[in-house]
């Protein structure tokens, strides 16, 4: 049986062996150090004994089975696990004879977006620490829509959200640590950076909120706003993009610096002949009404719903 290196990991997850980050394990309980690897082909191989094969050799030689009982197993656990298609339009198959409108191509977006999902299952306890310091309302519980997108890049150690285009198309990746001081945020070399969640944003009457950056988008999904991000405060919407935005009502909300007031005013510009609305909210006043003292050049949106959460918390901790 064909498998990548991360999904034998998965399954091996499944049947009781800890798997570590560079895909090593102990196979006998009573080791002290891991004796098999996973390698680049899927395959497990034991170092103890030379032994090698895939996972159904691997349960008929250590786990006592027969080879039709194995096989029966790890197809199981294949077609429940391996199938996953993420149910927005952006995955259909329908997309793959599409001319592709970045260096990436759909399959292997599709691929990325797969291995992200199974390092986010094998890495689950770091993948919600980087969380609950990335989405500040987290620890309420993840929006269902903003959860079935997120995923996990261990050899970068980053949280991951494809960036889809409004042809339903994964054009990029959005990858953030929030504890390292620089790059924070890392994207595909090469790949275009357009409107973030643009194919997922309600198609009615609801406000769109306009953000400066993917961070503030997340977090303010989180809390049920129909919000999307522009990629810079200087970044200027596509033509073919303005047609979404016709007839609707948007509200921008970018970052409390030269930047971002100029930025918001352009964007205010540009939308204005186009949209039924359109109005700035300074996240300078909305921070005014929860701490005291002078804001700091720069803060965004995900500062204001930090500070705002603990404020909550420390108020819950009183009482």
């Amino acid at each position: 049986m064909t498998l990548s290196p991360h999904q034998t990991a998965l399954f091996l997850q499944s049947r009781g062996y800890e798997v570590d980050k560079n895909f090593k394990f102990k196979i006998r309980k009573d080791e002290r150090t891991p004796s098999a690897s996973i390698y680049k082909d899927g395959k497990i191989h034991d170092f103890g004994t030379g032994w090698h094969g895939d996972i159904v050799d691997f349960m008929v030689a250590f786990e006592n089975l027969g080879k039709r009982e194995a096989f029966a197993i790890a197809k199981e656990f294949s077609n429940n696990h391996f199938d996953f298609q993420p149910s927005i339009n952006a995955y259909k198959q329908t997309h793959y004879n599409d001319k592709p409108k970045s260096p990436m191509s759909p399959e292997l977006a599709i691929d990325k977006f797969k291995a992200y999902q199974l390092d986010r299952e094998l890495n689950q306890d770091r993948f919600y620490k980087l969380i609950s310091k990335t989405i500040h309302t987290s620890y309420k519980g993840l929006d269902k829509n903003l959860d079935r997108l997120l995923g996990y890049d261990a050899k970068r150690d980053r949280i991951t959200m494809p960036i889809i285009n409004k042809d339903g198309n994964i054009s990029n990746f959005w990858a953030y640590n929030p504890n390292y001081t620089e790059y924070k945020v890392l994207f595909e070399k090469g790949c275009p950076r357009e409107l973030f969640n643009i194919a997922t944003i309600k198609n009615n009457d609801e406000m769109i909120y306009i953000f400066e950056g993917e961070k503030d988008a997340i977090n303010a999904i989180n809390l049920g706003i129909n919000a999307i991000a522009v990629p810079t405060s200087s970044y200027t919407i596509k033509n073919e993009e303005l047609e979404l935005f016709k007839e609707r009502n948007v509200c921008i909300i970018f970052d409390a610096d030269e930047a971002g007031q100029n930025g918001a005013l352009k964007l205010e510009n540009q939308l204005k002949s186009i949209v039924n609305s359109v109005s700035i909210i300074n996240i300078i006043d909305l921070a005014k009404n929860i701490k005291k003292g002078e804001i700091k050049k720069g803060y965004d949106f995900s500062d204001y719903i930090k500070d705002k959460t603990n404020i909550e918390l420390q108020k819950n901790r009183t009482l």
